[in-house]
């Protein structure tokens, strides 16, 4: 896993998708608002223990921020990333009321089928 290759979309969607804030994940894994932000920007390449700090609070894989494509589904309430055609055991739940975190439509009424990121 190199830093060099970090996806920094995948931090924004999932802090749109968990509603949080640059400063509450900066506040949960010790590192500044600043770098947060600059990561999901690109400007700044997180190391490589900051890369599994993320991954862990997230509870994802180790590799999810470095994969080189991963499919992001929308279905029903449920968010399923895959690789190719193969569905990681990666099940985010979202509540109902909550906008999906790709087109930001109801979750019911979703029109994205994939997104690659």
């Amino acid at each position: 896993m190199s830093s060099h290759y970090f996806k920094s979309k995948r931090l924004l969607l999932l802090r749109f998708y968990y509603q949080l804030s640059c400063q509450e994940i900066a506040d949960k894994t010790g590192l500044s608002k600043q770098a947060i932000s600059k990561f999901e920007t690109g400007e700044l390449k997180p190391s490589e223990v900051t890369m599994l700090g993320l991954c862990n609070m997230f509870n994802l894989p180790d590799d999810f921020f470095t994969r080189d494509e991963l499919i992001i589904k929308c279905v029903g309430d449920k968010i399923i990333i895959q690789e190719g055609q193969k569905p990681l055991k990666i099940n985010i739940k979202q509540r109902r009321t909550d906008p999906c975190p790709v087109c930001h439509s109801h979750p019911n009424h979703c029109k994205c089928q994939k997104i690659t990121f």
